[in-house]
């Protein structure tokens, strides 16, 4: 490793030893092995708990068994290759053939390093200025490595709080599919955050923008909006719930079938009894405590919020979370992976419990 490297890590390490010797969190710089050879430098916010993987722990952040080594720095995430391709952020990473061309051959690391359920999270900590503290070591990394291209995964939770002189310069059907702006004046590009889904035609709109982008070649501003007939025709094809579907992917669960919805009671944690309700009729999706009342009076309402993302509305009065069909983007694929995402945690929190 290069004398530059070796002389960042070491600030890395001197700015985040009395942090862990405070407060117990992960702490990762890097998803992925340092790559030397790579243009390309992948930035998420910060290693959210909600779309994290299994084996999160890099450094012990047990006080007395504090150990950092530039070796441990560099190597990032020790479970990211064996939890990669089950991961919601990388499976749809690897949706936009951008980053299938390039086949792992980028830098992917974490504006702040240290993570929290939402990225401001990590403000509530208030003797350390961690945002700025992180900031300033990225921003001395992408100095050093100079990188061809920086993509900042979110737009509004990704490349908007970071970077200024923000501008779209591809609108899809119903979001911003890159935004361009500068980070301490270097161009970055902002993406959908991949533990949302895209249109396929959306999918292909960024990975041959980011290909020309990456090439050099002349982009102008555009937009997915104005064909209207194939926004239309893709919208009705994702929009409609197919209930028989749902019912073998969830066969294993107890389905109470009716005429307009379908109900599951699942077994929360903390004896939290969770009412999971599929309705077609209405065409809305929502999760609250099972019973009459009270809907939202769960014990462990706090991680039960951390899983599902913000296009989940929190403010309805006789529901948790909830979420009209017609604000997904393909509902058949993200209904069923956040649902199966949700039981999936429950049961992993209940098994450490």
């Amino acid at each position: 490793m290069n004398t530059e490297l070796n002389v960042w890590a070491d600030k890395v390490k001197n700015s985040a030893k009395p942090i862990l010797e405070k407060y117990k969190l992960d702490f990762y710089p890097f998803q992925a092995k340092l790559n030397l050879k790579s243009n390309v430098l992948i930035i998420g916010l910060n290693p959210a708990s909600q779309d994290g993987y299994d084996g999160t722990k890099v450094l012990n952040t047990e006080p007395q068994e504090i150990e950092l080594t530039n070796e441990k720095i560099f190597q990032g995430n020790p479970e990211y290759n064996n939890n990669k391709n089950t991961w919601r952020i990388y499976q749809n990473l690897m949706k936009i053939d951008f980053f299938k061309s390039i086949s792992d051959d980028f830098n992917f690391m974490n504006y702040v390093y240290f993570p929290t359920p939402k990225f401001y999270d990590i403000k509530n900590i208030k003797d350390f200025d961690i945002i700025n503290i992180c900031k300033s070591l990225t921003l001395d990394f992408i100095k050093i490595i100079n990188p061809q291209i920086i993509i900042v995964l979110g737009t509004s939770t990704g490349i908007d709080p970071i970077a200024k002189n923000t501008k779209t310069i591809l609108q899809g059907y119903k979001k911003r599919l890159i935004v361009k702006g500068e980070i301490d004046g270097t161009t970055a590009y902002g993406i959908p955050h991949p533990s949302y889904n895209n249109f396929h035609e959306e999918n292909q709109a960024i990975s041959n923008m980011l290909k020309k982008i990456f090439s050099d070649e002349d982009i102008e501003p555009y937009s997915l909006s104005k064909n209207s007939e194939v926004k239309n025709r893709n919208i009705s094809n994702r929009s409609k719930f197919d209930i028989e579907k749902f019912k073998r992917k969830f066969g294993n669960l107890r389905i109470n079938e009716t005429k307009k919805w379908l109900d599951i009671i699942y077994d929360g944690i903390n004896n939290d009894e969770i009412l999971i309700r599929v309705n077609p009729h209405n065409g809305e999706f929502g999760v609250r405590k099972n019973g009459n009342s009270n809907f939202k009076d769960l014990k462990e309402a706090h991680f039960y919020n951390q899983i599902f993302d913000e296009t989940y509305d929190r403010s309805h009065s006789s529901w948790f979370i909830r979420k009209e069909f017609k604000n997904y983007t393909d509902i058949n694929s993200e209904l069923l992976n956040d649902l199966e995402n949700f039981i999936s945690k429950l049961d992993k929190q209940k098994n450490r419990n």
